[in-house]
């Protein structure tokens, strides 16, 4: 797959899940449409991306710790 046919993939990927997800996340947490994103304050935003970060940073170490037993597990056969 070349990059710009990467690019092309990822970017519809992401449109596609990106909406159901917001979606979702509006049904669930502004349900009557009165409690917009960006009426939030700034402090509250910041709290959740911290939590957002967090998230990530777990399912990354899940990712590496995997990774380096399928790493080595492949050494082990060697």
């Amino acid at each position: 797959m070349t990059d710009p046919d990467l690019r092309d993939v990822a970017i519809a990927e992401f449109m596609i899940k990106a909406r159901a997800k917001f979606d979702a996340g509006i049904a669930e947490h502004n349900p009557k449409g009165d409690r917009n994103l960006t009426r939030l304050p700034a402090s509250q935003l910041i709290g959740e991306v911290r939590n957002e970060i967090i998230d990530l940073w777990m399912y990354l170490a899940a990712l590496e710790q995997r990774l380096l037993e399928e790493e080595n597990l492949a050494l082990e056969d060697d």
